[in-house]
């Protein structure tokens, strides 16, 4: 034989030892397997071997506390979540996992883990030690820290899995530390704080990774009724919808403070409610940079930004609710607004202003932006400045329902608009503050000519101003570009209001 098909064959014989070493322990708690409990069965396994659980509740002392002893091992139940439950009789962990506990590919695959109560981590405590769970349901637990998950220097994975009907005082669902681990394709319901975050609390440093999840009705006392990103947390958050969170402070779905810089892209925070910010709120120098989000239907506004320097990037503000800027209020805060639509946002009661947008000491730029049928109680139905002087630079702002376009308060001196369309704004148009910059530097007063507005179609007729083929001089104007190409007739206002008597 020669030397290569000597070493040849070493190698499949290592390899058929390995696969032959490999074996499969089945815990039945009725006794029909090689355990009756699940830690005994750990114990017993060696790297690469499967530990499988048939159905039925485990309790007691060796189904409490689980660790792998650093072995690589797939724990997973025959039958999934739905039959296979741990119970920790609301008196111990599921898991405690230290440093060099879980191995790199250790697995737990279809559990439902229920009852868990300790004081960081209710279900799962996670410190330095990276497994992954694969459809896991994790229910009615409780931790002073996390109310299922305390997860610290780890890297643990989540895919799957269900957060429901959790409590804690710090993050009713998980509270993340110094780690970055992943969550895909996870749900956050019904968790509750009773300080901050009601589902998911990061906490210095954290990273974590959230992709395809979901927040609803979860709820916090203090903020962040879906995810609270605290002391330069960075979450990644991307695909995820917040509906129907709360938060008896600010950020119903999401807040951020103290440096943290979370990015969101692809997301939807709707329905959502805070006593400020009920989409989003971040404050404290936190610099969150958010990307084709929506933020449609949340009550007392769907930003609220603080000392804060936040990005949107293609985002909608729909539907939303406050006394002051429904759509997004900044206050103080080194805002940037570029290719977003405001549409039907309303701030209400007395003294109330900015339907769209408030910048209230607060020099913000606003570029390609659509604003639409928004309006307010009282001062500016769109846009409203109190000390800041704002640069809008080719946005369109139409038919706010009451209200001028844009109005100006005290130490608001030189709002500049640049290449803008001004039209049909129940208040007026270049009025007031801004009365001055009509027909210079290319601002305009003409129908933008909407594909499909009652749809929130803001898409633009190949014959509007606001086309580049019109608009040579200053490009595209507005958030949108042509969407349609039919014979319209541009209207003037007068007409537009008689449709609607």
């Amino acid at each position: 034989m020669s030397r290569r098909l000597l070493v040849l064959a070493v190698v499949i014989s290592a390899i058929a030892a390995g696969s032959a070493h490999a074996a499969t322990l089945v815990v039945d708690v009725g006794g029909s397997g090689d355990y009756t409990a699940i830690q005994p069965a750990l114990d017993a396994a060696a790297d690469g071997d499967t530990v499988l659980v048939m159905p039925g509740t485990y309790t007691g002392a060796d189904n409490k506390n689980l660790d792998f002893d650093g072995t690589n091992v797939e724990l997973r139940s025959s039958d999934g979540a739905a039959s296979t439950i741990i119970d920790c009789e609301n008196n111990a962990r599921a898991f405690a996992l230290l440093p060099g506990d879980a191995g790199p590919t250790t697995t737990i695959e279809g559990f439902t883990l229920a009852e868990g109560n300790h004081n960081a981590g209710g279900v799962v405590y996670c410190w330095n030690s990276s497994p992954a769970f694969i459809d896991c349901v994790f229910s009615d637990s409780h931790g002073t820290y996390g109310g299922v998950l305390y997860i610290c220097e780890s890297t643990a994975s989540f895919t799957g899995c269900v957060f429901t009907g959790n409590t804690s005082a710090h993050g009713g669902g998980a509270q993340i530390e110094l780690a970055s681990p992943t969550f895909t394709n996870c749900e956050f319901t019904s968790n509750t704080s009773s300080g901050e975050a009601g589902a998911v609390d990061c906490i210095r440093g954290a990273s974590p990774t959230f992709t395809g999840c979901t927040f609803s009705d979860n709820t916090a006392t203090t903020h962040g009724g879906g995810i609270r990103c605290y002391d330069h947390s960075s979450p990644s958050v991307t695909d995820c919808d917040f509906i129907d969170n709360r938060a008896f402070g600010q950020g119903g779905g999401a807040f951020c403070d103290r440096a943290s810089s979370p990015t969101l892209t692809n997301c939807l925070f709707q329905d959502n409610t805070g006593i400020i910010g009920g989409g989003m709120s971040c404050l404290g120098n936190s610099s969150p940079v958010v990307t084709n989000c929506t933020f449609s239907g949340n009550s007392r506004g769907g930003v609220y930004a603080d000392f804060s320097s936040p990005t949107f990037d293609g985002c909608s503000f729909l539907d939303n609710a406050a006394k002051h800027g429904a759509g997004a209020y900044c206050y103080e805060s080194a805002s940037t607004f570029t290719d977003c639509i405001f549409f039907r946002n309303y701030a209400s009661g007395t003294n109330s202003n900015g339907g769209g947008l408030v910048c209230d000491l607060a020099d913000i730029a606003v570029t390609n932006c659509t604003f639409s049928d928004n309006g307010a109680d009282e001062g500016g139905g769109s846009v409203h400045c109190w000390n800041s002087d704002p640069v809008l630079t080719n946005c369109i702002i139409a038919f706010s329902t009451s209200g001028p376009a844009l109005d100006c308060e005290e130490g608001t001196e030189n709002p500049t608009l640049i290449c803008c369309d001004l039209f049909g704004n129940a208040g007026g148009d270049w009025v007031g503050c801004i009365a001055d910059q009509s027909g210079i530097s290319n601002n305009l007063s003409a129908d933008p000519l909407f594909c499909d507005r009652p749809s929130r179609d803001f898409t633009i007729d190949a014959a509007s101003p606001c086309a580049v083929a019109q608009s040579p001089v200053c490009g595209l104007i507005g958030a949108l570009d042509v969407g349609c190409d039919s014979p319209v007739e541009a209207k003037s206002w007068s007409s537009i209001k008689a449709m609607y008597r």
